[in-house]
């Protein structure tokens, strides 16, 4: 496949991604989109057992908002997925307690999503990302 195709296609896969992150990160961090914020999730988390629900909420939130931006803009995409791929682990190990259907509230959505998260870190956000700082004449990504 040519090099500028696969830039392309990892140009889609990232905006499609950064649209799920951006709106569900921006409705916990921002409480935009109808969101309830931090707060809210916070509870959510811990009426599921999670602990330290508020510190766990604001990881996650910030995780996905920044990770969206992150492939939004293909900076810094191999050190801002890292957390973003934490938080869809676990969102994905929460949601399969109610198995695979993901109108049953089950895990295969957020398991999609961190296959993709995935695929771009290994893969590199591709040609058409912002050029990356340099520190000291070197890239910063």
């Amino acid at each position: 496949m040519k090099r500028s195709v696969q830039d392309l296609a990892l140009l889609i896969l990232r905006c499609g991604l950064a649209s799920v992150f951006l709106f569900h990160g921006s409705q916990k961090t921002l409480s935009w989109f109808g969101g309830s914020g931090i707060g809210s999730f916070a509870g959510y988390l811990a009426r599921i057992g999670v602990p330290y629900s508020l510190f766990a909420a604001i990881l996650a939130a910030w995780s996905e908002f920044l990770g969206g931006l992150s492939l939004l803009s293909g900076l810094w995409t191999r050190h801002l997925l890292v957390p973003l791929a934490a938080t869809m682990t676990v969102a994905t190990a929460v949601d399969a307690r109610a198995g695979f259907d993901s109108s049953r509230g089950g895990a295969e959505f957020a398991l999609l999503c961190l296959c993709c998260i995935l695929a771009v870190w290994l893969l590199g956000p591709g040609r058409f990302s912002l050029p990356a700082p340099t520190l000291g004449g070197k890239e910063a990504q």
